[in-house]
């Protein structure tokens, strides 16, 4: 079939979502599928049509999310005939391009809001009715957490709980690096990150092992500043070669207030990295079964408290690994997500 994804923001902006929206097209591609991905063009200098993994990616407008918007409507409504499935992988202009892109046709269309109540609160209340009527044309919400699905049931349609998946044969467990050990972070330098409290337990527990810190965003100089005297903090920008950090990494540090599936600590789980993570989101539900250490306050002494019993207690480090890596085999193999998702399409008449 030929699905159709319309994201926000995707390469050469790196984060989680992006990473999954990558990693679900290049899957359906290699299940013989056709996807074309429709994002915005943040800079003139990226490259309007590229193929990567064999999807054809669409950079539409600019950075203005309402000209993409409008762009990546007139795209989906010029090409009905060759088109199978549209599936907006955020609410906000990727949905209003999905719905009014297909009115007065038969294809289906799906949503996988990116977080929930956050994300949907704007469908809500007298300003919300044209979006409320638009989006009838939904033909079913996917939600990778319940958080995310319990902020859906409201607004009506079929819903499906499937969670964000890892590639377990690229993030595999490796012999540790030799030399100092390292805890790594991975994410947008955004304020709900909380890279700011990491950095302040860090710097009051004084671990002995370098703490890598990778990722870009408009908070990074100011982060930067707060690590500055911190022995072994070392920020990394932002990268490409993430499984190889997680790789040569013995841990994962994941500070948050707010997140959805966090493909960071996925991927980090299924390379047997000991993780230690903020209760919000889907984290909990990540973790179960001791195959992480929750923080359930996102605050100085909680995390002090955490990186203090892992980060001293090698068995308790490795016990965490091991059940991590089998937790993900267990429920987060990226065919299965995908194969998940591709039965939903089909549910609705897609072939």
């Amino acid at each position: 079939m030929h699905v159709v994804f319309v994201i926000s923001s995707f390469k050469p902006l790196v984060g989680g979502g992006e990473r999954q929206a990558e990693e679900i097209a290049r899957t359906m591609v290699k299940k013989g599928h056709r996807v074309t991905l429709l994002t915005r063009r943040v800079q003139a200098d990226w490259p309007a049509d590229e193929v990567l993994h064999g999807a054809q990616i669409l950079r539409l407008g600019s950075a203005s999310t309402k000209e993409f918007g409008l762009e990546a409507t007139r795209w989906i409504r010029a090409r009905h005939g060759e088109i199978d499935v549209v599936h907006a992988l955020q609410s906000f202009a990727p949905l209003q391009a999905a719905t009014m892109g297909v009115l007065g046709t038969k294809i289906p269309v799906f949503c996988s809001p990116m977080n929930g109540d956050r994300e949907l609160v704007w469908m809500t209340g007298p300003k919300g009715i044209f979006k409320r009527l638009l989006y009838r044309r939904v033909n079913a919400w996917i939600a990778k957490s319940e958080p995310i699905a319990v902020a859906l049931e409201k607004f009506g349609k079929p819903l499906f709980r499937i969670p964000n998946g890892v590639d377990s044969d690229q993030f595999v467990p490796t012999p540790r690096a030799v030399g100092r050990r390292r805890a790594l972070f991975v994410g947008r330098m955004l304020r709900p990150k909380r890279v700011d409290v990491l950095l302040a337990a860090w710097r009051e527990l004084k671990p002995d092992m370098n703490l890598w810190l990778a990722g870009d965003g408009p908070l990074l100089e100011e982060w930067k500043g707060l690590g500055d005297g911190i022995d072994g903090v070392q920020f990394l920008g932002l990268r490409s070669d993430v499984p190889d950090l997680m790789k040569s990494s013995d841990y994962l540090v994941f500070p948050s207030d707010s997140e959805g599936m966090p493909n960071a600590l996925l991927e980090a789980m299924a390379c047997g990295l000991p993780t230690m993570a903020s209760a919000v989101g889907a984290i909990p539900a990540m973790l179960e079964g001791g195959a992480g250490r929750l923080v359930k306050e996102n605050t100085l002494e909680a995390w002090r408290a955490a990186l203090q019993e892992v980060l001293g207690d090698d068995q308790v480090a490795s016990d965490l690994g091991v059940r991590a890596r089998v937790r993900v085999e267990e429920r987060y193999s990226l065919n299965s997500t995908v194969d998940q998702i591709l039965g939903v399409y089909r549910k609705f008449g897609a072939n």
